[in-house]
């Protein structure tokens, strides 16, 4: 069953709507897991819906019920990770015990009758500015070179910043400020966060280009070709594919052992810029440049925030403009 006929599914189109409320994106996980759940229960003759009453009476032992599906999961759904299977599983008890019977799930319980795999964590890749350079050199998408230098110089996630739109950079500012909105951070607050001028320009080129036979909207996504698209998935989509072509041809295209994902992503850039911010300014800068939850204790006021980055941040922030680059060099 797919993840779309899992979303009218009855049981499960109430569940889902109401995690929707919170992200969309959430919501399509969820319908994912609960399809895999659904094509598990075909075997035993059950629905989502017709399931509950059964957990809910004790005729069915939901840590059974969860042990099986687990090994279902594993022996049937191909080379799905450890991460994925905790995700899948996660959503599953999450809608068991939304339901208006009571179906409990003691952690301590599930612990011991269901165990699950060992997710084991590959320390990632680091990257300095030379790496960054060289991926940019070899970058000629009009689109692309301003985004990851907005990552790299901005510590955006990568959501982030395919969720900006004109409106949110403030190029009248210096350096220039991106706000960005609270429904696309990872903690649902707003903030806003600073670019360098490196990448401030990669952005005026490509807001120039873009707009060259079209009339410009403040309110539009700033880094889709079509204006029409709305999705940030989609963008980022299209932008994680344009980004892994450019690691193919610098030959940094690596994986990581036993995974499809690449020792390189679009997120090692935001790690850079962490990296940067806590060695030139302070753990505390750090954290807040990339949107943290805040320490009470830790406070500036934005002036100071701006003073920080444009002097002791950004020329390590910069990868391209060599003036700088030598300005930087000179402080080492």
């Amino acid at each position: 069953m797919t993840m779309y006929a899992t979303m009218e599914m009855e049981g499960a189109k109430q569940f889902l709507e109401g995690i929707e409320r919170n992200s969309k994106s959430s919501k399509a996980s969820y319908a994912v897991a609960l399809s895999r759940f659904q094509n598990f229960l075909d075997t035993k003759n059950y629905t989502l819906k017709s399931i509950i009453k059964p957990l809910a009476n004790e005729k069915i032992n939901v840590y059974t019920l969860l042990n099986e599906f687990l090994t279902h999961l594993l022996k049937n759904n191909g080379k799905l990770s450890a991460k994925s299977v905790k995700a899948y599983m996660a959503a599953v008890k999450s809608y068991l015990q939304n339901q208006e019977e009571d179906i409990d799930i003691v952690p301590a319980k599930f612990k011991k009758k269901v165990k699950m795999p060992k997710i084991y964590r590959t320390k990632e890749e680091a990257i300095d500015a030379a790496d960054i350079r060289d991926i940019l050199l070899h970058c000629n998408n009009r689109r692309l070179k301003p985004y990851l230098c907005m990552l790299g110089s901005g510590a955006m996630r990568t959501i982030e910043g395919c969720s900006s739109r004109w409106i949110d950079v403030h190029f009248d500012e210096n350096p220039t400020r991106v706000d960005i909105r609270e429904e696309y951070t990872k903690t649902k607050e707003g903030r806003y966060t600073f670019i360098s001028d490196e990448a401030t320009k990669f952005l005026n080129e490509w807001k120039a280009w873009k707009y060259r036979e079209r009339k410009f909207e403040k309110d539009d996504l700033i880094f889709p070709y079509d204006n029409e698209i709305k999705s940030v998935s989609y963008i980022y989509t299209t932008l994680w594919r344009e980004f892994n072509k450019i690691l193919t041809v610098v030959n940094r295209d690596r994986r990581k052992d036993n995974s499809r994902r690449r020792k390189i992503t679009l997120n090692s850039f935001r790690r850079f810029a962490k990296t940067v911010a806590s060695d030139q300014v302070s753990t505390d800068f750090s954290e807040w440049f990339l949107g943290h939850t805040d320490s009470s204790y830790w406070t500036k006021k934005a002036p100071e925030l701006r003073e920080i980055y444009k002097t002791k941040c950004m020329k390590y922030l910069t990868f391209l403009d060599y003036a700088v680059l030598e300005l930087s060099l000179i402080h080492i």
